[in-house]
């Protein structure tokens, strides 16, 4: 009975993986995802448990689990582009979520929006990408290129190319970006680096926001520092405490 539990939770654990559609929540679940089946047979007290989902089929037995691509073990559990161990969940792949939910394989350029909702995870995203929203906590994101990023989560970093818009409403990021167009600040805490050009707005408190070049600064929060190297437009301070130039 005890080996029946274990193996039922490493199948459950890799049922759930054939399931999923990695758009960098690895949570996603394929429109198109077939019926599912499980099986399971007992022999000298021994449990055999096939699972069938999505044309893929995954037994556990006695000398472990055995699927296309998945392995589970006492090191964790990994599958193309994914691993989760001890260290929590890796994510080594392009995502992308225009066709339907599912992710292309590991190596093919990002090629939609991408939602990370999930937290402490490392996501590598090349190739030029749609909207990144970053919605989850304390995660490490790297991406080359984006038509736009949205960070609403807290405590991640983030560092990429052109970032296209920057919008952050969660607190305590660090976001460092090649270029960006406008830069959105609604939070507090948040460092920010970019090569910028656009107009930026700060309306929380205690940023610190570094820019190569910059547009019109309009500042609403209190208590933030905003340094440029080239300014062509004017600052419009209408709070205390900040520190601008």
């Amino acid at each position: 009975m005890k080996y029946l539990t274990h193996a039922g939770i490493a199948a459950a654990a890799v049922a759930a993986l054939l399931f999923t559609g990695c758009s960098a929540k690895v949570d996603a679940k394929p429109a198109d995802a077939a019926a599912s089946s499980v099986a399971v047979a007992t022999n000298s007290g021994e449990a055999n448990i096939q699972v069938s989902a999505g044309g893929a089929e995954v037994s556990v037995g006695p000398d472990g689990v055995t699927a296309p691509g998945v392995s589970v073990g006492p090191d964790g559990i990994s599958a193309p582009g994914v691993s989760v161990d001890a260290d929590g969940l890796k994510v080594d792949a392009t995502v992308g979520t225009n066709d339907g939910g599912k992710a292309p394989a590991k190596g093919q350029p990002c090629n939609g929006d991408v939602n990370i909702d999930q937290s402490s995870s490392t996501v590598n995203l090349t190739g030029n990408c749609g909207t990144i929203r970053i919605t989850g906590t304390s995660n490490d994101v790297t991406f080359e290129s984006a038509t736009a990023v949205v960070v609403e989560g807290s405590s991640n970093t983030v560092k990429g190319g052109a970032a296209g818009p920057l919008t952050v409403s969660g607190t305590s990021n660090d976001i460092q970006v090649a270029d960006s167009g406008s830069i959105s600040i609604e939070s507090s805490s948040n460092k920010v680096v970019s090569g910028g050009k656009g107009d930026i707005t700060i309306s929380g408190t205690t940023n610190d926001v570094k820019l190569a070049k910059a547009n019109n600064i309009t500042l609403t929060g209190s208590s933030n520092t905003v340094s440029y190297d080239e300014l062509t437009g004017k600052v419009n301070d209408s709070a205390t405490s900040n520190k601008v130039g």
